[in-house]
């Protein structure tokens, strides 16, 4: 029987878009959810206090934070619980999703270019938390530096950065470099100007580096970002996680001298003895120790990696550069935490599963294993999710991200509390 050619022609139809809002309208949607949620709990807060606000967002998120800061918390104790933990777990989620499809509406590349940023704020999140330990802030501006209000605050900072990065870059596109310099510029006035109602006001820190240094710092990250315009920097572009880079990188640099400034004030530290009731007593043999067990572990797993990367694409993944960096945020958290309750009884761990395996094993030596246990099936996960890459966002650049987040910034105050001894 003869067939007509349109018999053997297939038709090709277009997929009906999706009536799902998350996938229609996804930035909407994820706004809705990260900004209707505390919404809704304020107006609980409201309408049923005693409900909502007494029996839970007291009791559980915010009177911990209160107590952390050396406030009245009605004898509510400091540090985490299952439903902070819970709520720190999904408020990092939906961030993250509302971050990445604003990204994606704006068209941002999210690439390894935003190791740099982040990694910049986390620091200035790490610094900061360690100032608030030792006494520099007053409350009740400290609860603002506590965690996890602390990285609330500067996940929407590195994004405000991004956005004037945006800018920026969209301007210099368009050979327009005085507005987009004006841009940056504005940005840095206005940091350098609620810094300087802080300094004047007095009252709401014991110590605070003059004003003159957050100036300095923030001419120097625009002389930075000017010569990168130039070609001058083959590292630099002139783009959005440039900006975002130097921003933090303009704030991490005031940060750290008034955290180098801490053992040589006398009336600071009289302060902060007053404050916590307990002596001034840096451990700079303890630091060097978490230093070096740190580094040790890093290179060892980095090596076994390198040496046997051409057996398996596992262990090719385990030398990558983005891989090394989760590495080393987990064990820098796994040897500070280990070492320093291992070495100094006084201190304590105050997040929960961390807690609950010390207790169970009687070690705190079992932060190494067990950061081993979320590292190694994350890398075999990372391998297989490179081969069979799909669609239009990298989900293992976010997981990197956020093990780098969740490692380093622990990690990093702890070690720098041991140091000056808070």
């Amino acid at each position: 029987m003869a067939r007509s050619q349109g018999d053997d022609e297939e038709t090709e139809t277009e997929p009906e878009p999706s009536n799902l809002p998350w996938v229609r309208w996804p930035l909407a949607f994820w706004s809705a959810i990260l900004f209707g949620i505390p919404l809704i709990v304020a107006i609980g807060c409201f309408a049923l206090p005693d409900l909502v606000w007494d029996g839970f967002v007291w009791k559980y998120l915010w009177g911990p934070i209160v107590a952390d800061g050396g406030g009245d918390s009605g004898g509510i104790k400091p540090g985490y619980n299952m439903f902070n933990t819970m709520a720190n777990a999904v408020w990092m989620i939906l961030f993250a999703l509302w971050s990445i499809n604003l990204g994606k509406t704006l068209k941002w590349k999210l690439d390894d270019r935003l190791y740099p940023p982040v990694i910049m704020f986390v620091i200035l999140g790490a610094i900061t938390r360690t100032l608030e330990d030792m006494v520099m802030i007053q409350r009740p501006l400290n609860y603002l530096f506590i965690t996890p209000v602390i990285y609330l605050k500067l996940a929407f900072l590195v994004v405000g950065w991004m956005f004037v990065g945006h800018f920026f870059e969209q301007l210099m596109k368009k050979d327009k470099p005085i507005p987009a310099f004006g841009i940056v510029g504005g940005a840095f006035a206005l940091m350098n100007g609620i810094y300087i109602g802080i300094f004047i006001h007095g009252g709401f820190t014991y110590f605070i580096p003059h004003p003159v240094f957050p100036m300095i710092a923030s001419v120097a990250a625009m002389g930075i970002l000017f010569l990168t315009t130039k070609n001058t920097f083959r590292f630099f572009a002139p783009n959005y996680q440039t900006v975002a880079t130097l921003g933090g990188l303009a704030m991490v640099l005031v940060a750290t001298i008034a955290f180098c400034a801490f053992p040589f004030d006398i009336s600071w530290q009289n302060q902060y003895v007053g404050e916590s009731r307990h002596a001034f007593d840096p451990n700079y043999d303890g630091g060097f120790l978490i230093a070096v067990a740190w580094i040790l572990c890093t290179l060892i797993i980095f090596a076994i990696g390198y040496a046997l990367k051409n057996k398996h694409s596992y262990f090719k993944t385990l030398s990558s550069a983005s891989v090394t960096l989760v590495v080393a945020a987990q064990m820098l958290d796994a040897a500070a935490t280990a070492l320093t309750l291992q070495l100094y009884p006084n201190y304590h761990e105050k997040h929960v599963l961390p807690a609950f395996f010390i207790e169970v094993t009687g070690t705190p030596m079992v932060m190494f294993p067990l950061k081993l246990i979320i590292i190694l099936p994350f890398v075999f996960i990372l391998d297989k999710w490179e081969k069979q890459k799909q669609g239009d966002i990298d989900w293992g650049l976010v997981t990197k991200l956020g093990l780098i987040l969740l490692g380093f910034a622990p990690g990093a105050r702890d070690i720098l509390r041991l140091l000056m001894g808070v």
